[in-house]
C-alpha cells in the first residue's frame, strides 16, 4: 500500500479529517512511521526494496489513545441548552482504541523476532 493510501485509510479509521478531537498532519505521519511493518516478502521497513506495509489497526488504536489524552483535561460545561461532557468523549476515544487494538494482529518477522504489535499504554482496562 502506498503512503497516501495508508494515510487516507488511517485518517478514516480516526473518524475522518474533520473529526474532533483532531490529530494534526505531523501526528498522523508519526503514527504511519511508527507502525510500518515488514512487507509480504519479509523486507523490513528500513531496508531497500520495502513495499509500504503498515499496521493500520495498531496505528489507529494509538491515534485514538492520543485523542483520549487530548480531551482528558477538558471540563464539562453546558450552554444554550447544549452540554459537553469530557467523560463521554474520553470514553468514546478509549472504546475506539480498544476496538482497533483488538483487531491488530501484530507482526512476526521471518527471523522470529517480535514485530510492532500494539500494546495499549493505558493504566486501566
Amino acid at each position: 500500500m502506498d503512503a497516501p493510501t495508508a494515510r487516507a485509510t488511517l485518517v478514516s479509521y480516526l473518524g475522518g479529517a474533520s473529526a474532533r478531537p483532531a490529530l494534526d498532519e505531523a501526528e498522523i505521519d508519526a503514527l504511519l512511521s511508527r507502525f510500518r511493518t515488514v512487507d509480504r516478502y519479509g523486507v523490513r521497513p528500513d531496508s531497500d526494496g520495502w513495499e509500504g506495509t503498515y499496521a493500520l489497526n495498531a496505528a489507529a488504536a494509538e491515534g485514538w489513545r492520543l485523542k483520549g489524552a487530548r480531551v482528558a483535561g477538558d471540563f464539562n460545561f453546558s450552554a444554550d441548552d447544549a452540554s459537553y461532557s469530557k467523560g463521554e468523549v474520553l470514553a468514546n476515544c478509549l472504546e475506539m482504541e480498544a476496538r482497533y487494538a483488538a483487531m491488530d494482529r501484530g507482526v512476526l518477522y521471518t527471523d522470529g523476532s517480535s514485530g510492532l504489535d500494539y500494546r495499549s499504554d493505558r493504566l486501566w482496562p
